[in-house]
């Protein structure tokens, strides 16, 4: 198995949309260990599409639930209708 450089998983950018706060801590607190240092959360949608149109995650996890049009936004990032190009 291929060992992943420490140093290129403190760089990748990973934006957690949860509402509920154990659930947040508790993903924060799967990541950090592994060296995934850089992991922000947004509560609500609209403060994490205002930062995705800044700055675009590599990976982007948010619940079903977060918001009715959810799956709206994630064909939208797919076809780079929002966030930006790396």
């Amino acid at each position: 198995m291929k060992k992943v450089d420490r140093d290129k998983l403190a760089e990748i950018d990973i934006y957690l949309g949860e509402p509920n706060e154990q659930v947040r801590e508790g993903k924060h607190a799967i990541l950090r260990p592994e060296g995934l240092h850089r992991a922000r959360s947004f509560t609500r949608t609209e403060e994490l599409l205002n930062t995705m149109r800044e700055r675009s995650p590599n990976p982007l996890t948010v619940p079903d639930d977060t918001n009715p049009e959810i799956f709206q936004i994630a064909k939208d990032i797919r076809h780079h209708r929002i966030g930006r190009e790396l």
